[in-house]
C-alpha cells in the first residue's frame, strides 16, 4: 500500500520541531489532539513519505512525551533523534499524522485494535517506512 493511501486513512494532527537551544525535539499538536487519550496509530511524515509508524496506547501526548524522553537516552529513542534532528535542522518539516482504530468485540470484551493496525500498516507499506525497517 503506497504511503499516500495510508495517509488517506489518517489526519494530520501536529508537527515535530527541533529546539536548537536545548537540542531537544518538540511535539506540537493541532486542535485538541494533545488531550485525546484514545489509543491511536501514528505516523511521522517527511515530504509526503512515511518515515515511521507507531502506536500510542494511552494517547498521542503520552506517547510523544515518551518518545521525547527516549531521545535523551540511548538505543532506539536516540536512533530516532539522530534520524529526525538533522532533517529538521536542514529545514525539512516532519508532520505527525494519526488515526484512532477503535475496538472490536471478542468474547464480550472490547479489544483495542491499535496494535494490530500498526503491525498491518508496517507490513503493507510500500516502501516500508525507513525507521520501521529494523523492527
Amino acid at each position: 500500500m503506497k504511503h499516500k493511501e495510508i495517509l488517506k486513512m489518517m489526519e494530520c494532527v501536529g508537527e515535530i520541531s527541533f529546539k536548537v537551544d536545548t537540542e531537544n525535539l518538540d511535539f506540537t499538536f493541532s486542535g485538541d489532539h494533545a488531550k485525546d487519550t484514545r489509543p491511536a496509530v501514528y505516523a511521522w511524515v517527511c515530504d509526503d513519505e512515511i518515515v515511521y509508524i507507531g502506536k500510542a496506547g494511552r494517547g498521542l501526548k503520552v506517547r510523544m512525551r515518551q518518545q521525547a524522553n527516549g531521545f535523551r537516552g540511548s538505543g532506539r529513542g536516540r536512533a530516532h533523534f539522530d534520524f529526525l534532528a538533522p532533517l529538521i535542522s536542514t529545514g525539512k518539516s516532519i508532520k505527525l499524522w494519526a488515526m484512532w482504530p477503535g475496538t472490536v468485540k471478542f468474547k464480550d470484551h472490547d479489544v483495542p485494535m491499535h496494535s494490530a493496525i500498526e503491525d498491518w500498516l508496517i507490513a503493507v507499506a510500500d516502501p516500508k517506512p525507513v525507521r520501521n525497517q529494523a523492527g
